[in-house]
């Protein structure tokens, strides 16, 4: 008797410890957007995109490519991608070869959103929680080379500042997500990326 008991609370502890260290809840549904930001919906079904000349040169066209055929091929959901040749597009992606962005310096990726400013019809940095006009995406080559990363994590980083362009937030440390910050070996859209992209496009 003394020894189920024993193991039944090694069982219960085990449980409990495993509960607080991986049952991390994702955000789901709304909670996985920003509220109010992104670009207009019917913008999503035909996102315009262009590549520059470095994303070929530096070896990420494969990676943004990927991307693309990811959100691309999600069932149930109102978008899609058309190549662009620059002035007109809606997302932008760049890599800094030097760490030499305003943007991007000394991270990973990094998505900026613009809006045009009514008065000079010049385009302006955006906030997160309003619309936008156009984004920007910048792949920061120099330092993910600092931290070593393997291919699937430069793929798992094109994959999630795009997701960013979708409005969609940071997912919490733990969580099986492309939108997860950091190093992480994701190089594929998550069921939970899949599921929250299906909620609102």
């Amino acid at each position: 008797m003394r020894k189920t008991t024993i193991s039944l609370l090694s069982l219960i502890s085990f449980c409990l410890l495993t509960t607080t260290v991986y049952g991390v809840d994702a955000k789901t549904n709304a909670n996985a957007f920003w509220p109010g930001g992104g670009l207009g919906y019917s913008k999503y079904a035909n996102l315009k995109y262009y590549t520059s000349k470095d994303v070929t040169d530096l070896g990420y066209i494969t990676y943004v490519n990927d991307a693309i055929k990811e959100f691309d091929s999600i069932s149930n959901a109102d978008i899609g991608f058309v190549k662009s040749t620059g002035s007109d597009s809606w997302m932008q992606i760049v890599v800094d070869e030097d760490n030499g962005s305003e943007y991007a310096r000394d991270a990973f990726g990094y998505m900026s959103p613009w809006k045009i400013d009514p008065k000079t019809t010049a385009y302006v940095d955006a906030s997160n929680y309003e619309t936008w006009d156009k984004t920007k995406v910048w792949i920061n080559d120099w330092v993910m080379n600092q931290y070593k990363f393997t291919p699937e994590q430069k793929n798992k980083t094109v994959i999630h500042e795009i997701g960013h362009v979708f409005a969609m937030d940071h997912q919490y440390d733990g969580v099986k997500s492309v939108m997860v910050s950091g190093q992480i070996s994701y190089p594929d859209l998550q069921t939970v990326d899949i599921q929250n992209i299906q909620w609102k496009y």
